[in-house]
């Protein structure tokens, strides 16, 4: 019961187990983790984004979150722990907005908000001709979407772009995610500000 994760997560007494063999259980991976990123000084640093994020305290005992763990149809998949496709926005790691998602569906969402600089996400200035590009990222190939004369109306070529993709990943996994996941996925928006 003592809180030797980062001074809030503890192991608890129950049926579940850390670890296998000497390897580190997924459900407890994915728990160690979680507390990484939310409460690591070091991990701070590395992933700004994770500056205010924390774990709820129904997590905070291992026990608890294995068993929400392992209740999940997908947890023997390999899959990553998510905090933010059910709830965009959302900062807290808890039962009510994670899900586990495939590696390529959670990284759709990261948005590099503190290295793109001060143009919206998915536009880049062309010093050369003063016109703004706009690119994404499908199925790990850099796709060139176009040329534009506005910040706006580039912006609006990425998210119709994004936003499109996003679907099409969606569709992948339809039956495999949770509902709450799909439904999220199928409905989401980039936002100028994202």
């Amino acid at each position: 019961m003592k809180r030797t994760v980062y001074g809030v997560g503890y192991f608890g007494k129950g049926k579940y187990v850390g670890s296998i063999g000497g390897k580190k259980t997924p459900a407890y991976r994915s728990w160690q983790s979680m507390f990484t990123r939310c409460y690591c000084p070091l991990s701070k640093v590395e992933k700004p984004t994770y500056v205010d994020c924390e774990v709820h305290p129904d997590w905070h005992n291992f026990q608890d979150f294995a068993e929400w763990y392992y209740n999940q149809p997908c947890c023997d998949m390999g899959y990553e722990l998510d905090k933010d496709i059910i709830c965009k926005g959302n900062r807290v790691y808890s039962p009510e907005f994670c899900c586990l998602v495939p590696r390529e569906l959670n990284s759709l969402l990261t948005n590099n908000k503190a290295s793109r600089g001060e143009y919206p996400i998915g536009v880049n200035f062309r010093k050369g001709t003063g016109r703004y590009e706009v690119r994404t990222n499908e199925h790990g190939i850099r796709k060139h979407i176009g040329i534009f004369d506005s910040i706006e109306d580039a912006f609006l070529g990425y998210k119709a772009a994004k936003e499109r993709y996003i679907r099409m990943m969606a569709m992948k996994y339809v039956g495999i995610l949770p509902r709450n996941a799909f439904e999220s996925l199928m409905m989401l928006e980039i936002d100028y500000d994202d």
